[in-house]
């Protein structure tokens, strides 16, 4: 609703005040500051939605970070990259991944 009004700084309040954040929360914050043209501030976001992607294949398997990049709201080269690179970290075969798709 705030960022309908255009108020920015609200959104980042109300998202700030939330006690947990996830890839839903964080795809419309950053889509927020895509449709009001904050593209650099946006580009945090699809750089922390890489990282947590990386994070998610190293740690946690691949399951959560497919969940995490299918979840994405700005898929650039680095997400996809991240993404091979995790199947490939993991011995895995690209052809599971391609199945998924």
């Amino acid at each position: 609703m705030y960022a309908i009004c255009g108020s920015l700084s609200d959104v980042y309040k109300v998202f700030d005040g939330l006690r947990v954040t996830n890839v839903v929360s964080w795809s419309i914050l950053i889509a927020r500051y895509q449709d009001h043209g904050n593209d650099e501030k946006a580009e945090v976001g699809s750089t922390l939605g890489n990282a947590l992607v990386d994070m998610d294949a190293t740690c946690s398997g691949l399951e959560d970070a497919y969940m995490m990049f299918d979840n994405l709201f700005l898929k650039d080269i680095v997400s996809w990259n991240t993404m091979i690179g995790g199947y490939v970290d993991n011995g895995c075969n690209l052809e599971l991944w391609r199945k998924r798709a």
